[in-house]
């Protein structure tokens, strides 16, 4: 079993490699971060499909013991050929002689044929198949990440309730208009925080939420307030709370596949800067202007203690700050990609996915045969 589930855990790996490849060459630009993202999410969903058929190519077989490996050793009966009818016919007599001929067996020379034979049992029983152990590590690994995710949100909810209360009209009256600028519904409750945090998005069970400490509510003007806002909501519109679970939970299953941290890796970067896209262009502000809010809101909580789960869309996940803001001034997030690029994007993502379709659907066909 252990096999069978390693074997389309590699062939997946290596169907969603050219993938990777895309999302690498698509960030690269740092023009289309939406896009990037978007692959590097085909990347996760490649990783983590379930099994339909195993890859031809791509094959494993637990190595079994014979049964002289194994200790059983079965010798050959020697015959003798003995020409001619007399020695025929005594071989046969000899061959049904009465049992009653035979020496009787000790009670010690009984027992000791019995422990024999458990030893050779025991020795036969005794060969580890080492798949099982693969399985066996496999799981720790997961159980663990999982209790300690488990223990981790637990914790961080407490501590949200213990230290949030709801925000005020003015501030949810700006997030209003700040979703009604991007085209989306109000449909995320705000919360305001007394801990040293940057603003985040968490979303669990029911509505997602938009926590923003109380010291940048504080401080910050209305114009900047509303861009954190338009941030913030710019991830909820795009579904980046989602997307954090369905890497949370292929980094879980697949914790020994390097390619699900790189997958994390891009999609923390491009999902920042997909957002920051968002924000620009619905603005329509300077970039320099973005910029400043970004950094003075970074520079205002630079000794933060709040740990928030790797469920949580924070905004100093996107990398490097410095290389953030570097991109925003630069004004290359302003534009959309063009037609033919995202159109070129599409159907090789689409490709690769049906190529990885039609790899499955031989080997049923190989197996079937």
């Amino acid at each position: 079993m252990t096999e069978w589930i390693l074997e389309y855990a590699l062939g997946n790996t290596l169907l969603a490699v050219p993938l990777a490849v895309l999302a690498l060459a698509i960030g690269r630009s740092r023009r289309a971060p939406a896009l990037a993202h978007l692959v590097w999410v085909l990347v996760l969903v490649r990783l983590v499909m379930p099994p339909v058929a195993s890859v031809p190519w791509l094959s494993l077989s637990v190595p079994v013991l014979p049964a002289d490996d194994a200790g059983l050793v079965v010798e050959p009966v020697p015959q003798v050929a003995q020409p001619g009818l007399a020695r025929a016919l005594s071989a046969s007599r000899h061959a049904i002689a009465p049992m009653a001929a035979a020496p009787p067996v000790s009670r010690e020379e009984s027992r000791i044929g019995r422990q024999a034979h458990v030893a050779a049992q025991s020795q036969a029983t005794a060969t580890v198949d080492p798949w099982f152990a693969v399985g066996v590590l496999w799981l720790a690994g997961t159980g663990a990440i999982l209790a300690v995710s488990a223990r981790r949100i637990v914790r961080f909810r407490r501590e949200l309730r213990a230290s949030c209360v709801p925000a005020g009209p003015d501030v949810v009256g700006l997030a209003r208009r700040a979703a009604a600028d991007l085209g989306m519904p109000m449909r995320a409750q705000i919360l305001v925080t007394r801990a040293g945090t940057v603003p985040f998005v968490w979303a669990f069970v029911g509505r997602p939420a938009i926590v923003l400490p109380s010291s940048v509510v504080d401080a910050s003007t209305e114009a900047d307030l509303r861009l954190i806002l338009m941030h913030e909501l710019a991830h909820i519109r795009r579904g980046d709370h989602l997307v954090r679970w369905l890497d949370w939970a292929a980094i879980a299953w697949l914790w020994w596949n390097p390619l699900a941290w790189v997958a994390r890796r891009g999609l923390r970067a491009t999902e920042e800067l997909a957002c920051d896209s968002l924000v620009l262009r619905t603005r329509g502000m300077a970039p320099r202007e973005y910029g400043s809010c970004l950094l003075a809101v970074a520079e205002s909580l630079s000794g933060s203690t709040f740990r928030t789960p790797v469920q949580a869309c924070t905004m100093g996940d996107g990398g490097s700050l410095e290389q953030r803001i570097r991109f925003i001034m630069s004004g290359s997030l302003q534009h959309r990609p063009s037609p033919a690029a995202r159109l070129a994007t599409v159907a090789v993502a689409a490709a690769s996915m049906a190529a990885s379709v039609a790899c499955v659907s031989v080997s049923t066909s190989g197996r079937g045969a």
